[in-house]
């Protein structure tokens, strides 16, 4: 008899390779959609009706034991269409894709990076090459790489202009964040500005990405020191959120927008939008970032010196996040409660919360999040009478922020200890370290 993965292997489409590895697993439709998904789901899945999303194939090949690479391993989109005119040099990149997908949903950033850079000058097919500008520019950020993630996405506004106005606002949301580890920080807000308003005018309908720009945005006022602007951005964020927790909800707002989609005319959109309502996994990643909103909607309360909702608000945070075991999110949330906690004066409890911040960062390789959570530890102990474990702390996070390439954070971080060390009395360092807040990014 098979084994699973070879059952995932041999099959000709997708499809077959899901129903053959349920097969071989000996589970029924029933056992696999299990929870998360309804039976009829899954039928049309393997009866290839539907195509499932990445995140969604993700979670069916854990639940098979196959690898996911195994069940996309043969599958190129359009095959029963092209299957004798697509050439070799065009299914190999489309290969390329999709195997970078998975690598950048799996957080193997280099991995895609390289990748898509094999691949890339080869490319002659204009909508494979949008493809891969929009992969590559995400994966040179997670690495921390403004300058590179900056010139493919500014090529890909180009590319895109009067083409393909929805990946023309993908590629400017992510290139907002790579003016960010830039330090250009009113480029980076005039992106995401723009984004929303293609949102606002309906050019852009993805609630995911309605959501993602927001946040984005909300972060763009925070920085620019707006602080009520901020906290308008991120309630509006947090409200789309709820609508984006459950798997329920999550269909039900997907299928407003296809019925949309079909009240203007525009068929394929709405058909997208109808499957994209029988999905449910989506959810996982929503929950993240409804997290992150909660724990930047909290430091907005904070910023208005409404303390109590601030508190209230990072503690859901950090409950979302522990439900979701999303030890990044889960350290954001503690990190930020600690420097409210220290507002209302509660040293014992910031310190606390500092510390399970750092422990949490600890689990995971970015390094921003570890940066972040060290500083929150060392402004803890600084108020708890801890000097030199505050400024061994101190150091380190601002070591650590620099090798995140997040050049404008490094600055205010820069900039918060100098004057933290002038309270201190301490005029020397606290120039030297204002000096080091005021340096151009690199």
């Amino acid at each position: 008899m098979a084994t699973t993965n070879t059952a995932a292997g041999t099959a000709n489409t997708l499809g077959d390779r899901i129903r053959d590895s349920r097969q071989a697993s000996g589970m029924t439709q029933s056992e696999l959609a299990g929870t998360d998904y309804s039976v009829s789901y899954v039928s049309a899945v393997e009866r290839g009706k539907i195509r499932p999303s990445l995140r969604a194939l993700s979670w069916l090949a854990s639940k098979l034991n196959v690898n996911l690479s195994d069940l996309l391993a043969m599958d190129v989109p359009f095959t029963a269409e092209t299957a004798g005119g697509v050439p070799l040099a065009e299914d190999r990149t489309q290969n390329a894709i999709a195997q970078a997908q998975i690598d950048l949903a799996e957080q193997r950033y280099a991995v895609a990076r390289d990748q898509l850079e094999a691949v890339r000058e080869g490319v002659r097919q204009p909508s494979q090459k949008i493809q891969i500008n929009l992969l590559l520019g995400e994966a040179y950020i997670r690495l921390g790489d403004g300058e590179k993630a900056r010139a493919v996405l500014e090529s890909n506004l180009k590319l895109t202009r009067d083409i393909d106005p929805v990946t023309q606002e993908q590629s400017r949301n992510l290139l907002g964040e790579a003016y960010n580890l830039l330090g250009m920080q009113m480029l980076a807000f005039e992106a995401h500005r723009q984004c929303l308003e293609a949102i606002d005018s309906r050019i852009v309908r993805d609630p995911s990405f309605e959501l993602a720009v927001l946040h984005n945005l909300g972060n763009e006022y925070s920085r620019l020191g707006q602080a009520a602007n901020a906290l308008t951005t991120f309630e509006r964020a947090s409200e789309l959120g709820r609508h984006l927790l459950t798997p329920q909800s999550i269909a039900d707002l997907y299928l407003k927008v296809s019925l949309g989609f079909r009240r203007d005319g525009l068929i394929p959109q709405a058909q997208r939008y109808a499957d994209m309502a029988t999905e449910h996994l989506r959810a996982a990643a929503n929950r993240q970032l409804y997290a992150q909103v909660q724990s930047s909607l909290g430091l907005a309360y904070a910023n208005t010196n409404d303390n109590a909702r601030a508190e209230a608000t990072l503690q859901e945070a950090r409950d979302l996040a522990e439900r979701n075991e999303d030890d990044e999110s889960v350290s954001m949330a503690l990190a930020s409660l600690s420097q409210v906690q220290l507002a209302k004066g509660d040293k014992k409890q910031a310190l606390e919360s500092a510390k399970q911040a750092q422990a949490r960062a600890k689990k995971i390789s970015n390094t921003q999040a570890q940066g972040r959570a060290q500083l929150a530890l060392a402004e803890a102990m600084l108020a708890s009478g801890d000097s030199d474990g505050a400024d061994k702390n101190f150091s380190a996070g601002l070591e650590l922020l620099g090798k995140s390439g997040s050049q404008a954070e490094l600055s205010r971080a820069y900039a918060h200890y100098a004057a933290l060390l002038r309270e201190r009395g301490d005029f020397k360092r606290a120039f030297e370290y204002l000096e080091r807040s005021q340096q151009p990014a690199r």
